[in-house]
């Protein structure tokens, strides 16, 4: 394997590994979101505001998944990319 080999793959598991994070910050986002929705639908009393709590759940739920479509999306670039590199 020579120098420009291994620059590439190592270049392939830095893409990875940043898809992995990317993923994770939306999956924590999410858990947030809903968290404090949550929260606001159980503590507050103002039947607003409850509304606003439950948006926020969904709100959290549309992150989670948006999270997941855009993870499989780019983990498959990358997949195809490597098929692509390969002789």
């Amino acid at each position: 394997m020579n120098e420009t080999e291994i620059r590439d793959r190592l270049a392939a598991i830095r893409s990875e590994l940043a898809n992995e994070r990317t993923f994770l910050a939306w999956v924590r986002t999410a858990i947030a979101v809903v968290a404090g929705g949550a929260a606001m639908k159980v503590l507050v009393e103002t039947a607003w505001l409850r509304a606003a709590g439950v948006g926020l759940m969904a709100a959290g739920l549309s992150a989670l998944i948006f999270g997941v479509v855009r993870f499989r999306q780019t983990r498959r670039k990358i997949d195809e990319a490597k098929r692509l590199d390969r002789p």
